[in-house]
């Protein structure tokens, strides 16, 4: 069963996604990066139902300058069960697919500009680590063959 991960980036960032068609991991830099380890991270969380703020604050641990972060989102279908994708171990809904670059041309994906008005208002966390919610997920398959 493939899942909905979304990851939220800058307009620039969106652009070299699309260009590249992969989405680089993070490389563990600093203590205001990365704070979960070297991957790609996603999230469950979808825009159109969680207010700005609420993806903010579970997608980061330091905030600051954080809302052009959040102008542009990637969704990418991934089989939940995947080896390489890994819940967080913290109370926020982070998910890392660790070691390695995300190959968008593995995955079926989307590219998303955001604006003020594609927000949702839902300021709760789902706990991730809880059975699956059907809301998240699709049966319409993951993987590009």
């Amino acid at each position: 069963m493939c899942w909905e991960f979304y990851h939220y980036t800058t307009l620039e960032g969106l652009e070299a996604i699309r260009r590249s068609k992969r989405i680089k991991k993070t490389e563990v830099m600093d203590a205001r990066d990365a704070l979960l380890g070297r991957g790609v991270y996603f999230t469950t969380l979808r825009y159109h139902r969680f207010s700005k703020d609420t993806i903010i604050y579970n997608n980061w641990a330091v905030r600051t300058g954080c809302y052009e972060k959040i102008k542009c989102v990637v969704k990418v279908m991934i089989e939940r069960y995947q080896k390489e994708l890994k819940p967080s171990n913290c109370d926020r809904d982070i998910w890392i697919f660790q070691h390695d670059d995300v190959d968008l041309n593995k995955f079926k994906h989307e590219f998303i500009t955001l604006d003020d008005s594609d927000f949702g208002s839902r300021t709760d966390i789902p706990n991730h680590n809880k059975t699956s919610n059907s809301s998240t997920s699709s049966d319409s398959g993951c993987v590009i063959l």
